[in-house]
């Protein structure tokens, strides 16, 4: 792999530079190193059982966000976020309840 050097003032991306480009920068915080990765273009339609899941996806992420917004709920989650130890954001919480809803 090829060492990235920055330009000033540039110290560090991550990613993508734009939508069209294949190609993206990384910088691993665990060793330090600044790589490049390829993106590849998918060739193949998207099966039914990943458009399914992403549309699941989708309607939890909604159904959490108008769940967040609602104030005759929020009190509710709020005592049971705090009742709870394993999710450590009030959001991730509401996301696993509405997921476990939705299978």
């Amino acid at each position: 792999m090829a060492k990235i050097e920055y330009a000033f003032p540039v110290e560090k991306i991550h990613g993508k530079v734009a939508k069209h480009h294949k190609i993206g920068f990384a910088h691993r915080k665990a060793s330090l190193k600044n790589y490049t990765v390829t993106y590849g273009v998918r060739t193949t339609p998207y099966t039914e059982k990943e458009t399914a899941q992403k549309a699941k996806f989708t309607t939890v992420g909604q159904a959490v966000r108008a769940r967040m917004k609602d104030p005759t709920k929020i009190n509710e989650d709020l005592a049971a976020f705090k009742a709870q130890t394993e999710y450590k954001t009030l959001y991730r919480f509401l996301w696993n309840l509405e997921w476990k809803k939705a299978q």
